[in-house]
């Protein structure tokens, strides 16, 4: 048997600033603590384009303060 590749998934790409990075740095820290909400794809490509989180994910970012 042939061993089972991964999909490739494409490279992230966000609107570098200040603020997306230090989002995107404490997503990625959260997730490793099992504290995450998962993107749509869709909501994924918007975020890229703007830097803007999705309305539901800021709710769920200010809900566990």
């Amino acid at each position: 048997m042939a061993p089972r590749m991964r999909p490739m998934t494409l490279p992230l790409v966000y609107a570098s600033t200040l603020e997306a990075d230090r989002r995107v740095r404490e997503g990625i820290a959260a997730s490793g603590r099992d504290e995450a909400i998962e993107l749509t794809p869709q909501e994924l490509a918007e975020y890229g384009e703007t830097g803007a989180l999705p309305e539901r994910v800021e709710r769920w970012l200010t809900s566990r303060d």
